[in-house]
């Protein structure tokens, strides 16, 4: 086995686990403070997912940069909704 694939895998490992700790404190906060199971936490990190998927594969954005843009988008958006 190659050492640059081995540390590659490592780096995946992370940074997935990175993303399912970051939804989990998401959902422990939410159910923490309001005492309410938000099952539209899930959909809301999936969307924003594919909408950063789509500006890196569309607009050639960087992942990085293109979550700066994201995140506000997502956070009006689910404003709107809970209003």
């Amino acid at each position: 086995m190659d050492v640059e694939i081995v540390l590659q895998a490592i780096v995946n490992g992370l940074m997935m686990g990175g993303v399912y700790a970051l939804i989990a404190v998401g959902l422990t906060l939410i159910f923490g403070v309001m005492n309410v199971v938000n099952f539209a936490h899930g959909e809301f990190v999936m969307l924003g997912m594919v909408m950063t998927y789509l500006l890196h594969l569309f607009w050639e954005m960087d992942p990085c940069v293109s979550i700066l843009l994201v995140i506000p988008v997502w956070r009006c958006l689910g404003a709107l909704i809970q209003k």
